[in-house]
């Protein structure tokens, strides 16, 4: 997404800023909510706990992979390319 905002800044009005702001949020998002569950996981006072704070945590990976499928496996080059903004 960053390397699309740089090299295609004509294709959206108010330049690249807009769009490597929302990449840098989720980039960010992305982090937090990792080190969120990973810590949530390593202060739990029971198993029980754990356990729960375990299935977040295996929940929120599962939607990290799941966006990065969406962004990898589609060529965004052609499919702006068919679709101006």
């Amino acid at each position: 997404m960053i390397r699309f905002g740089v090299y295609n800044q004509e294709r959206f009005k108010a330049g690249p800023f807009f769009p490597m702001v929302l990449s840098i949020v989720k980039i960010f998002g992305a982090v937090v909510a990792e080190v969120g569950s990973a810590y949530l996981l390593v202060q739990a006072p029971s198993v029980k706990l754990t356990l729960a704070f375990f299935l977040g945590m295996s929940v929120v990976a599962n939607i990290d992979n799941i966006m990065a499928l969406t962004v990898t496996d589609v060529n965004i080059g052609v499919e702006m390319a068919k679709e101006t903004i």
